[in-house]
């Protein structure tokens, strides 16, 4: 029997998202507290993006702390911090793999899109190498998509961005 897929909303981030990162909560707050009633996935996704990499640039400046007393402090830091950025790309993937397209839109449109824009040129190919492999496919599709010819020639038609999960059949959920 096939599980029903994850809808988006609240429900994503207050059980799955949340309990793998609680480290996200306070912004989840804030931003629910500045956005009221209007659930918003597509700025939630953002501001997780924008956490996620700064979670990320913590994990890398972890690594390459001196040993010695110093590195004792790095151990710590690499306990409390090098897994939130896994855990996180863990229940987007999820999110991925079993979500609505409902979910899975905003995923891609406004946390994978905008995740170059969040990083250095440098971090670019460091980060995306760190990501599991549909977020990765993902974010390989968002590049076909940006490289489409209508963004400089008005005269060919647009198309949306194809996205499909790895190792999956064609899904029929989208509306």
């Amino acid at each position: 029997m096939e599980q029903e897929p994850i809808p988006a909303g609240r429900a994503f981030w207050e059980d799955l998202l949340l309990p793998a990162l609680p480290e996200f909560s306070d912004t989840y707050a804030k931003e629910l507290d500045f956005y009221g009633d209007s659930f918003l996935d597509h700025l939630m996704f953002a501001a997780l993006g924008r956490f996620v990499v700064q979670l990320w640039r913590s994990e890398q400046v972890a690594r390459k702390a001196p040993t010695g007393t110093k590195g004792a402090n790095r151990r710590n830091t690499k306990a409390r911090v090098a897994p939130a950025s896994e855990r996180a790309f863990g229940a987007l993937e999820e999110g991925l793999l079993r979500g609505s397209h409902d979910l899975r839109e905003p995923i891609i449109v406004s946390f994978v899109e905008n995740l170059p824009m969040d990083l250095d040129e440098s971090e670019v190919s460091r980060f995306r190498a760190s990501l599991p492999p549909n977020l990765m496919s993902a974010w390989g599709a968002v590049e076909c998509w940006r490289n489409q010819p209508h963004r400089t020639d008005p005269e060919i038609p647009y198309k949306r961005i194809h996205w499909e999960p790895l190792g999956t059949t064609k899904r029929t959920s989208r509306p």
